[in-house]
């Protein structure tokens, strides 16, 4: 679009192509969409400690033998030491302790 604003209006370009002119003004950004992971967690009595530790603790409640706990119970147990929310427990249940 920017090679013809020259010959023409950005307005008429976008009556021309049948497009709303907000269209026109979109910009794509580089990078990965998203806020980063954080490497951080908050204790309850509020010192931090890597992710690695929710990581030993969320392995430590699921080995166990007939293990059927789910992300819910899990995230309930983390509470009790960590301040996380249950999607960010459910997501660190898959990360390897030796990252």
């Amino acid at each position: 679009m920017n090679q013809y604003e020259q010959h023409t209006s950005r307005i008429e370009l976008c009556q021309w192509l049948d497009l709303p002119r907000s269209v026109s003004y979109y910009k794509a950004k580089t990078g990965k969409p998203g806020a980063k992971p954080s490497q951080m967690t908050l204790r309850l009595d509020g010192t931090w400690v890597s992710n690695q530790e929710v990581v030993a603790r969320i392995r430590l409640l699921l080995d166990t033998e007939f293990n059927a706990f789910g992300y819910e119970y899990t995230a309930h147990e983390l509470k009790k030491e960590f301040v996380i929310n249950k999607k960010n427990g459910a997501a660190r249940a898959g990360v390897s302790a030796d990252e």
